[in-house]
């Protein structure tokens, strides 16, 4: 997964900052190839079709955000999306808890369903945030305004050539043989303080829950920040905190299980795995004490298994019989905000499969309870459904456990109400 040039390819650098100059391309009788450079709102799919049907382009530059070089104060001319998402309208939902919903929620309706297309054609970024992009930026853009006075029929004109090669291994089968990479979803991490924990003691288990990663279609330019990892340092202050509770927490009445999962972004693949190895009977076929082409740990030295491949077995002391409830870290880094007088507010939500559940109840009351303490009024963490709109659940991790067990009660707490990209 990526983007590179499997031979370099070369074309007439061309700037397209509306879709109506970008039809007026498409349709226009140009000779040659061009390197089109477009905005990031007109990546979507259809344009870069089209694009690719006309036979005049021979790759995409699309602009992130700029600056006009010959501006004496360097006024934007490109702001940066700040809604815009790659991803699809409702990420991973054909995956998810609701996927025979035809009228699932639309959770990101800005999405330009492009991150998950292949297209056989170079798409690089043009992002200019430091000294070197700047740098390049600039000559990009000199280059499109030399070849507008030039009206594109005098030579010479500037060009731009893609040369870039990401290497692979022809499949994901062919890869995990060769180890040139690793298997998605399978470096999820869980901990609990309850060291003497097992699947037979009946002690019910809370699941603190987030996900570690996501996904981008240009390598550092990603929400990946407010998404994932917020959920996931959230995660690690709760793990704090509790560990200074004056009660011991392997002495409360309910076990802590800590859950950072990875690969969610591809169709939850991380939950998935983890509720499907604490969920089945588990049968290893196969242990060695070396490590083999499909399995490069030494499980045998460590009580794992070769075949299936685990370094270790600990996940079987987890009881997914005994999950009493999930308490899920979705985006929480954008629900602090200036209010009147400059004071910070907060502004959380609690998103649930269902209302009527007793359980979901019970939790969605008490987490507004508990952070109206010590203020006025409403506490600042909201049911996601006060707008009078019930949505479910967002794309979210819960959802694994829920395809197993739909009355576990479960919450996804986020910093959105309605769309994911805000």
């Amino acid at each position: 997964m990526g983007c590179q040039s499997l031979k370099p390819t070369s074309g007439l650098l061309i700037l397209t900052e509306t879709q109506d100059l970008l039809n007026d391309f498409i349709k226009s009788d140009r000779k040659g190839k061009y390197v089109v450079i477009l905005p990031y709102e007109l990546m979507t799919n259809d344009n870069l079709r089209s694009l690719e049907s006309s036979g005049k382009m021979s790759g995409v530059l699309t602009l992130i955000n700029g600056t006009d070089p010959s501006s004496s104060n360097s006024a934007p001319i490109i702001q940066r999306p700040i809604f815009l998402s790659p991803d699809e309208k409702c990420p991973s939902c054909q995956f998810g808890l609701y996927r025979n919903d035809e009228s699932r929620y639309i959770w990101n309706p800005n999405g330009l369903g492009i991150i998950q297309e292949r297209y056989d054609f170079p798409i690089f970024a043009l992002y200019p945030y430091d000294k070197p992009s700047i740098k390049s930026y600039n000559r990009i853009i000199n280059g499109v305004q030399f070849n507008e006075r030039k009206s594109y029929v005098r030579f010479p004109l500037k060009a731009v050539e893609f040369d870039a090669l990401m290497y692979a291994a022809v499949d994901a089968s062919t890869c995990l043989r060769r180890n040139f990479c690793n298997p998605v979803g399978g470096y999820s991490v869980y901990s609990t303080p309850s060291i003497d924990m097992n699947e037979n003691d009946g002690k019910p288990i809370i699941i603190v829950s987030a996900a570690m990663d996501s996904k981008s279609l240009f390598q550092d330019i990603t929400f990946g920040l407010n998404n994932g990892i917020s959920g996931s340092i959230a995660l690690i202050a709760i793990a704090d905190a509790l560990s200074r509770s004056p009660t011991p927490v392997k002495n409360f009445q309910k076990h802590i299980l800590f859950t950072s999962f990875a690969g969610e972004s591809w169709g939850f693949l991380g939950s998935q795995r983890f509720v499907k190895n604490i969920f089945e009977p588990f049968n290893c076929i196969q242990n060695k004490t070396k490590p083999t082409t499909s399995c490069g740990f030494n499980t045998g030295n460590f009580g794992g298994c070769t075949f299936p491949c685990f370094r270790d077995l600990d996940f079987k002391r987890i009881n997914f019989g005994n999950i009493d409830s999930i308490f899920e870290l979705s985006s929480v880094a954008n629900g602090i905000s200036k209010g009147p007088g400059n004071i910070q507010e907060f502004k959380y939500f609690v998103h649930v499969d269902n209302e009527n559940n007793a359980g979901n109840r019970l939790l969605m009351q008490g987490l507004g309870a508990l952070s109206a303490v010590g203020g006025t009024g409403a506490g600042f963490v909201r049911n996601a459904s006060e707008d009078g709109v019930f949505r479910k659940l967002p794309p979210s991790s819960s959802m694994a456990f829920l395809e197993k067990n739909i009355n576990i009660p479960a919450v996804v707490i986020s910093d959105f109400q309605a769309n994911l990209s805000k």
